[in-house]
């Protein structure tokens, strides 16, 4: 990925952390995690500020959080969470996990490093496994900003775009379509198993 994109995108989070201090898409997420998860070790990309991390935590999971915002990662530190700051491509995972949550995080990857960064995703988590996505609907990728004042890197996709992209390594449990306070935008939410290999 293009480092300027990088830079962008941690200047914004860093900056105007206090916007996202919310829990994200509960009226889909926490149905979801009680119907699909199984197991407790827990991946989440772009945790934020860290509330969905912390609310698996309680439920006797144990989450390994990436972040390569500094001021998330140490907002996530504060919670007892534990992070690794940096991007997802830079990311090693050292074991298996039986779920990881990316929720509005793979949406500043570049559409030319989606799949890879999917197959990534899908090699860290054991067969069967549940991956919870949510991207932004839309079309075509870029900088913009319409909500911070500081430009971010977004990838938006349409619901036909990005399936054929998991399809080879997962099945679709369930789909919504969601929003959040003081946007306008509109989120496509999957939840997927991992095929057994």
């Amino acid at each position: 990925m293009n480092h300027s994109f990088d830079e962008l995108n941690e200047r914004c989070y860093n900056a105007a952390a206090d916007r996202w201090n919310r829990f994200p898409f509960p009226e889909h997420l926490c149905k979801w995690v009680e119907t699909h998860l199984g197991g407790s070790k827990v991946l989440e990309i772009g945790p934020g500020n860290g509330l969905l991390a912390e609310w698996l935590e309680t439920r006797g999971c144990r989450v390994e959080c990436v972040e390569p915002s500094e001021e998330m990662a140490r907002r996530c530190r504060a919670r007892g969470l534990k992070v690794f700051q940096s991007t997802l491509q830079n990311y090693t995972p050292q074991e298996t996990f039986d779920a990881v949550f990316a929720i509005c995080s793979l949406v500043h990857i570049p559409k030319s490093e989606t799949a890879a960064q999917i197959n990534k995703i899908a090699s860290c988590l054991r067969d069967g496994g549940t991956f919870f996505l949510g991207l932004i609907e839309g079309c075509g990728e870029g900088v913009e900003e319409a909500e911070t004042g500081f430009p971010r890197f977004f990838s938006n996709y349409q619901k036909e775009e990005i399936l054929p992209l998991l399809d080879k390594e997962f099945d679709l449990l369930e789909f919504a379509k969601g929003a959040t306070p003081r946007t306008k935008r509109t989120y496509l939410l999957f939840a997927l198993k991992r095929c057994c290999v």
